[in-house]
């Protein structure tokens, strides 16, 4: 929970993992924050996944579905 001037919230947890469509971003409508936020959870989506993966398409294919967004 977190707890500021508005009150007290509750946050959501992430239960499955898997990257984001990359061409769904515009990064033009995105705030520095936002890309840091996509940028850390596909960071964590490869790190938490890669070893589970059986070959190197696969891996390959995480890699570039996990790269960092730009502007």
């Amino acid at each position: 929970a977190m707890t500021t001037e508005f009150g007290r919230f509750l946050r959501f947890e992430t239960l499955t993992l898997f990257p984001f469509d990359r061409k769904l971003f515009d990064t033009t409508l995105m705030t520095d924050d936002e890309i840091a936020w996509v940028n850390a959870y596909h960071a964590r989506v490869a790190s938490e996944l890669m070893s589970a993966l059986e070959n190197e398409p696969q891996r390959m294919w995480l890699a570039a579905a996990t790269a960092p967004i730009v502007r």
